[in-house]
């Protein structure tokens, strides 16, 4: 895979992000905010550094549900397993972002496994449908923003959520219109809460 980043990482990279989700309905009711910020992250012509191609080619091999890798720092991905999550952290992933609340099943112990690791963890509950709003699209938007120069993973269940908010955020943020922002939701792993963030793009 051939991929660009800036020439300031090759000699300061830091860990990689993930970030989650998981694959309930959501709420369509929700009324879009005002503004967004962006939160894509600025490369260049430098070439890639070998730190970054080793996470790239571990991340691969990691057989993780749904992974997809979209730019030079942003993973989507499915739920994670212990080991796959210290082997990223272990490998340099920066950021790990989960749209699962705590308490729903099969996650919860991101927070403990991380405890010493460089590596950053961010929680931003996502309730179901009922949790994929343009307030939460915000929040995930706010956090790339803050890591826009760190490798990222995004996950949840199944990364349908994760495909939802990146979707809300492509049309609230970066001012797509509706059509191409559901299809970079799809892209990120939008499935069943397509019909919910259809509703909430008018479409």
């Amino acid at each position: 895979m051939k991929m660009v980043l800036c020439s300031a990482l090759l000699a300061t990279l830091s860990p990689l992000l993930l970030v989650g989700c998981s694959s309930n309905p959501a709420d369509a009711n929700e009324a879009p905010s005002d503004q967004m910020t962006t939160a894509s992250p600025t490369v260049d012509d430098s070439p890639m550094p070998q730190a970054l191609e080793t996470l790239i080619q571990l991340a691969d091999g990691q057989d993780i549900r749904n992974l997809a890798h979209h730019e030079p720092m942003l993973w989507t991905a499915g739920q994670l397993t212990a080991e796959q999550l210290s082997a990223l952290a272990t490998a340099g992933m920066s950021v790990f972002i989960s749209l699962r609340p705590a308490d729903e099943n099969g996650a919860g112990w991101e927070e403990t496994q991380l405890e010493g690791s460089s590596a950053q963890f961010v929680r931003i509950p996502v309730q179901g449908k009922m949790g994929v709003t343009f307030e939460n699209a915000q929040k995930l938007a706010d956090v790339l923003a803050q890591h826009r120069n760190e490798p990222v993973t995004v996950y949840c269940g199944s990364s349908n959520r994760v495909g939802a908010l990146f979707a809300l955020s492509a049309y609230k943020a970066d001012g797509l219109p509706a059509d191409q922002a559901l299809a970079i939701g799809i892209e990120h792993g939008l499935s069943s809460l397509e019909p919910v963030v259809r509703g909430l793009l008018n479409l």
